[in-house]
């Protein structure tokens, strides 16, 4: 990693300093097998429609935890499989044939933008600790106003530990969190 873009990350020296941080698991050497047993025992805290995670790394340059990446989800432990198995998927190039001809053209598995942004992260660090935000908690007596609270914390997460990974969601399905970054950083 760049050392200028290492010198720009937040780190901290125990993640669980923030408020509401719920340890889901944590890894090094993560293998495509390890990662039912990894979130096997895993039963979310939240009670509403949606859920917030988190995962935090170090090594590699990185001293202290940095925060990678925070999202909400209706099913962390589904989106949590579906990311790390990302984290340590292999591109390959495969052969593709149609119903006339045989070996037509070629493509590379697993390029797509999810894909090679969470195996960046995953050679980005060494170790990996994954948590799960527990929204009334993180956010206190802090008023949410007109959004959603885990949309709130969401962003509100994401700026405070300046998420390496993290963008806005796009502005789709009602969803604010570009226009909620800009009045957070506006204050």
């Amino acid at each position: 990693m760049d050392k200028e873009l290492i010198e720009t990350l937040i780190q901290f020296a125990d993640p669980h300093e923030l408020a509401g941080l719920n340890e889901i698991c944590r890894f090094s050497n993560l293998k495509k097998s390890d990662v039912i047993e990894l979130l096997k025992d895993y039963k979310t805290l939240y009670t509403t429609d949606k859920g917030l995670w988190t995962i935090f790394g170090k090594g590699n340059g990185i001293d202290n935890w940095t925060c990678l990446h925070v999202g909400s989800s209706r099913d962390i432990k589904f989106e949590l499989k579906g990311i790390l198995k990302l984290m340590v998927s292999r591109s390959e190039k495969l052969r593709k044939s149609t119903i006339f001809h045989k070996n037509v053209y070629e493509l590379w598995t697993y390029m797509d933008k999810a894909s090679v942004k969470y195996r960046s992260m995953y050679n980005l660090c060494e170790e990996f600790v994954v948590y799960e935000i527990d929204v009334p908690t993180y956010l206190k007596s802090t008023d949410a106003e007109e959004y959603s609270n885990v949309e709130y914390a969401e962003v509100k997460f994401a700026y405070e530990t300046k998420a390496l990974y993290w963008n806005p969601a796009p502005k789709m399905n009602g969803n604010r969190e570009q226009e909620l970054l800009t009045n957070l950083i506006s204050k």
